[in-house]
């Protein structure tokens, strides 16, 4: 329902974050994944045109692939998720609703830096909640039953040294961030399992 904003919700188990209404499509082959990604991701994905980028991201894009296991009924999730690059707004000359776009993006992905750093210097608290951007990520970084890799892309433009040299700090900063070792989560697996028999 496009008329009414999608929620991230905590599952019934506490330890893994549902969106209701997202929309879900069985795939059966990794060949169906990459139609999926092509017909309708791609499709979805926000960009524009700004001083700084001819096709900046508007917006983050996440997808959620469950794999599930028939044998054991054990479902895994990968997560993949392109994050749009911070751009500060005075340099992209960005206005209008671009400018809101560019503010939330920034707002957003400062609060996966506060994430970052409080997982990095193991505070108790983790603001996951602080953004939808986090809260989306809460079950791939806020608990041991998961593992994260990152890429972090730079510009080779002169012009581009400053947003490089930030991304590579927060690149660092992510590097030191340890989770653990993965290990199972039956609660997890029976909450989508559930999950996956409703729709």
């Amino acid at each position: 329902d496009n008329k009414s904003p999608l929620k991230p919700k905590l599952s019934k188990c506490g330890k893994k974050v549902l969106v209701p209404g997202l929309t879900k499509q069985e795939v059966l082959s990794t060949e169906n994944v990459r139609k999926t990604l092509r017909n309708i991701a791609y499709k979805n994905r926000s960009t524009g045109i700004t001083n700084m980028n001819e096709h900046s991201s508007r917006s983050h894009a996440l997808i959620f692939i469950d794999i599930l296991k028939e044998k054991t009924n054990q479902i895994s999730r990968l997560v993949l998720i392109d994050l749009a690059g911070s751009e500060r707004v005075k340099k992209s000359g960005v206005t209008g609703i671009a400018f809101d776009e560019a503010r939330n993006i920034n707002k957003s992905l400062s609060a996966l830096g506060n994430v970052i750093n409080s997982l990095q210097t193991k505070q108790k608290h983790i603001p996951f909640r602080d953004s939808q951007l986090t809260y989306l990520l809460y079950d791939c970084l806020g608990h041991k039953t998961s593992k994260a890799l990152m890429f972090c892309n730079i510009s080779c433009e002169l012009n581009d040294v400053k947003e490089s040299v930030n991304t590579l700090q927060f690149a660092n900063r992510v590097r030191r961030v340890e989770l653990g070792e993965a290990t199972k989560n039956s609660d997890d697996n029976d909450d989508n399992i559930n999950n996956h028999n409703n729709h």
